[in-house]
């Protein structure tokens, strides 16, 4: 029998990332092994000692699964496990479990935090009241009670209620999945828009309804940007795609910015089109002090923080270790 509790990492990461990694893992008798890449043959070559697979979202070879015939515990970091080990596990009888990526929920939740920025008009109503901005409406303070109070001193306009809208999530992986749940507890409708539509009864777990991107920009209050920066979809939301959607939308990318043609965003917000917009990515990154989005005020940006709180392979395993902790004291099957 072996010594050693052999845990295998399918998906490369960063070396600063899997340094992380291994830190948290660093214990007696525990055996960790961190594909370099995406050389199958390496991944197979481990299956006959693994006790764990953590994956995430590389596909895993049939030879390893074959061959794995120690693997008591599949744990998935994120969503959606790929559907090779889903059908594997439920078919040996070997636990899958999973747990939540960090990264993936803090961008989910960055994308909320923009939204509502917007829709409530958060960024400028902070600048005019640390600026004293009510006295250019004559106003003078007064102490306030339950009657008596300067209720919206600043006239805004515009500020919104999610409860009823519609939001459209363009790319439904694990973010756009985790963005869709923190909106839905808003009491908004969900649709959504990918490559290959979900299955029915997946549709209905979630509480979400497909549709094709042109019919959910143009019946979308919001619509939010969850999907990579590809030669395909660079520049997807051009001047006419921005001009199909719902006049007075609101727009949100946590994603990347080469999804949107800025030019064409900038026209849309200052014609009103788009009510606001609410950035975290750009097609130039810093974003230029004197780019024209630093102009707009119905405009929230943001330095790129999305997955701040948890960039890394470290914070998952973190997450994951006292399942670790639970499989190594049980010992070999």
């Amino acid at each position: 029998m072996r010594d050693a509790f052999v845990i295998v990492v399918a998906d490369p990461s960063r070396p600063a990332y899997e340094r992380a990694a291994r830190e948290v893992l660093n214990e007696p008798g525990w055996e960790v092994r961190m594909a370099a890449g995406f050389d199958d043959d390496e991944l197979v070559a481990w299956a006959p000692d693994a006790d764990v697979l953590v994956t995430r979202r590389r596909p895993i070879p049939e030879r390893f699964l074959q061959r794995a015939q120690r693997l008591r515990s599949v744990q998935h970091i994120g969503g959606v496990p790929r559907p090779e080990v889903a059908s594997w596990a439920s078919e040996r009888g070997v636990p899958l479990e999973l747990t939540p990526s960090l990264g993936n929920l803090a961008v989910a939740e960055q994308a909320m935090a923009l939204l509502l920025a917007v829709t409530r008009r958060l960024v400028e109503g902070d600048r005019v009241t640390r600026k004293g901005a009510y006295r250019e409406r004559g106003l003078t303070p007064a102490a306030t009670d339950e009657v008596h109070h300067a209720f919206q001193w600043m006239g805004f306009e515009g500020v919104r209620v999610l409860y009823g809208a519609t939001v459209g999530v363009v790319g439904f992986g694990d973010i756009g999945r985790a963005f869709a749940a923190r909106v839905a507890a808003f009491g908004c409708t969900i649709h959504y828009t990918k490559r290959a539509r979900l299955e029915a009864s997946v549709e209905a777990e979630l509480g979400v309804s497909y549709r094709r991107l042109g019919e959910l920009l143009a019946t979308s209050d919001v619509v939010s940007l969850h999907l990579p920066h590809t030669d395909a979809t660079d520049r997807m939301l051009d001047a006419g795609a921005l001009a199909s959607m719902k006049p007075g939308a609101i727009l949100i990318n946590v994603a990347r910015g080469g999804l949107i043609d800025e030019a064409a965003l900038i026209d849309a917000l200052r014609s009103g089109q788009l009510a606001g917009a609410g950035l975290d990515v750009f097609r130039e990154e810093p974003l230029p002090y004197d780019h024209p989005l630093c102009t707009l005020p119905n405009v929230c940006l943001s330095p790129h923080l999305g997955s701040a709180p948890a960039r890394g392979l470290g914070e998952s395993m973190q997450m994951l270790k006292p399942k670790l902790v639970r499989l190594a004291a049980e010992g070999p099957v």
